[in-house]
């Protein structure tokens, strides 16, 4: 279908993703001089009074930053903007921006609710005061019987009536494109204690042998396995884990670690039961609005809570360690982060294992890759298989990534751009082994980040294997080594915000960014 969009000149260094943010176009004095007041209420009149001061001086002098985006640009977006007939959307994975036709992405939104298994329709009355009594009186019943600290108390106790809301976002992955369901229950009734719940089981979890903390793990882990004949790389991958995952019965795991746990009682006053009891609470408020209707998740766990990913982990944990006990031919390794699983087994049992796991639980069902030219990507890692029967390890990249990173004239902090070079230079460094492989790596960022519009001086300050250490002082504790006294959040604004920031350190005030919205773009 053709969509109705602008076509614009693009400018130096276009392609400028999600993350880009504008220049202002003018300075926010009120912003600036209402967050200097909040600091100042905590600092002695004399040094309050010298500070407003010197934030006068800067403010008079202040001019909005060079613009970063052309006028052409500017009316494009606009435009999109104000286009009821489409979307605009993050991709699901990588950096890309997405642009649907709206009919499409109803009817998709639609399809994906349409699913009698997962979603069922409640009508248009909505049930967050009725649900919003029930977890108050709970909460008040729990702090009665003195099992909550009054601080965890305020913060979890529920306020706001906001209603948990659907989007999808679109898997530019899959073809044909489909659509990765999104409810987004941030300052909903369970929001806070979903999160405070997932602090307490969160040290409970990732501890066993099979678990891979992130990509950097997964190098460690593999590259102790050295391989026999016959041995081949596989990955499983769990079907749509979250909405699989079977609420009451994790809900019993968690209960279950908790009572096995020493440092429980010295980690939160509320008993094992009480946990269960919120647990349960807030896996079964899974209600969410899209369009006028609201709409309940019937099986599984919430895309977008806090607790989700925790509660999926723990499950999965107790899952493999019984399907693993109990298979025919255990593999030589196995690796899971959250539903991906990189394995090493003998291609004789790879069809065994993988029927084997498959049998396991109705709900949890896996999809299978294969090794391919002695190659398997996983995470962000290419697993590659050498003569010598080791793993060596590459830095992978799917098919949909677009090398699209901040670009140097987005209306960001310097150091957080060189802290993109720094991060992609350490993956290469830390994921790498290879000396060849690495310098090839890095080659390819320094394309990608020129393409950004990254200067060279700012690709060798981010290369970690060239930047020296250097004794940094802790900017959060000011230049006087000390507590800071108070602190002020402010809009960032190119040349202004380093000078107030020299400024408010110098009276021991920690001062903090915060950024507008990119393109102010609904992501």
């Amino acid at each position: 279908m053709a969509l109705n969009i602008p076509i614009v000149t693009p400018s130096p260094g276009s392609k400028s993703g999600r993350d880009f943010a504008v220049t202002p176009d003018t300075i926010p004095v009120k912003e600036i001089v209402t967050a200097t007041e909040v600091a100042c209420q905590k600092l002695d009149q004399e040094e309050a009074s010298l500070l407003r001061n010197e934030v006068v001086g800067i403010l008079q002098n202040a001019k909005p930053p060079k613009p970063n985006l052309t006028k052409e640009e500017k009316r494009a977006i606009k435009s999109l903007k104000g286009n009821k007939d489409i979307v605009i959307l993050p991709a699901d994975k990588g950096k890309a921006v997405v642009v649907m036709d709206r009919t499409e992405y109803v009817a998709q939104c639609e399809k994906l609710l349409d699913d009698k298994n997962t979603y069922k329709v409640i009508g248009p009355t909505n049930p967050t005061k009725k649900l919003k009594g029930r977890l108050q009186r709970k909460l008040r019943e729990i702090k009665k019987a003195g099992h909550l600290d009054p601080k965890v108390y305020d913060k979890i106790y529920p306020t706001s009536d906001a209603t948990p809301r659907f989007y999808a976002t679109p898997k530019i992955h899959k073809d044909p494109l489909r659509l990765r369901p999104i409810v987004s229950g941030i300052n909903s009734i369970t929001y806070h204690l979903a999160r405070h719940l997932a602090d307490l089981l969160k040290p409970l979890v990732g501890q066993t042998a099979e678990h891979i903390n992130n990509s950097k793990d997964l190098v460690t882990k593999i590259q102790q396995v050295k391989l026999e004949d016959g041995d081949v790389l596989t990955s499983f991958d769990v079907t749509a884990l979250f909405t699989s995952v079977p609420g009451k019965e994790v809900v019993q795991m968690a209960v279950k670690r908790a009572e096995e746990d020493p440092s429980w009682k010295s980690r939160t006053l509320l008993t094992p039961e009480e946990f269960g009891d919120l647990l349960l609470l807030v896996v079964s408020t899974t209600y969410f609005q899209y369009n006028s209707m609201i709409y309940e998740q019937t099986y599984g766990m919430a895309m977008g809570s806090p607790l989700s990913p925790v509660l999926a982990n723990l499950f999965m944990e107790e899952f493999e360690r019984k399907a693993l006990d109990t298979a025919p031919h255990r593999p030589k390794f196995w690796g899971r982060y959250v539903d991906d699983t990189g394995i090493v087994n003998q291609q004789a049992h790879e069809q065994e294992l993988f029927e084997h796991i498959n049998q396991q639980h109705d709900s949890i069902k896996f999809t299978m890759e294969r090794e391919q030219d002695g190659r398997l990507p996983m995470l962000d890692v290419m697993l590659i298989k050498n003569q010598d029967r080791t793993i060596t390890t590459d830095v992978y990249r799917k098919e949909t990534h677009t090398d699209h990173y901040l670009q140097w004239s987005s209306n960001h902090p310097v150091q957080q751009k060189l802290g993109i070079v720094k991060t992609l230079m350490h993956r290469a460094d830390t994921l790498i082994q290879d000396r060849t492989l690495r310098e090839v790596e890095k080659g390819k960022v320094r394309n990608a980040l020129r393409h950004c519009g990254y200067p060279d001086w700012a690709l060798r300050e981010g290369d970690t294997r060239k930047t020296q250490q250097r004794n940094h002082k802790d900017t959060q504790r000011g230049d006087r080594g000390q507590t800071p006294s108070s602190f002020a959040v402010l809009p960032y604004i190119k040349g202004t915000t380093e000078r107030l920031k020299r400024v408010f350190a110098k009276h021991n005030v920690s001062l903090f960014q915060n950024q507008a919205t990119p393109y102010g773009m609904p992501w």
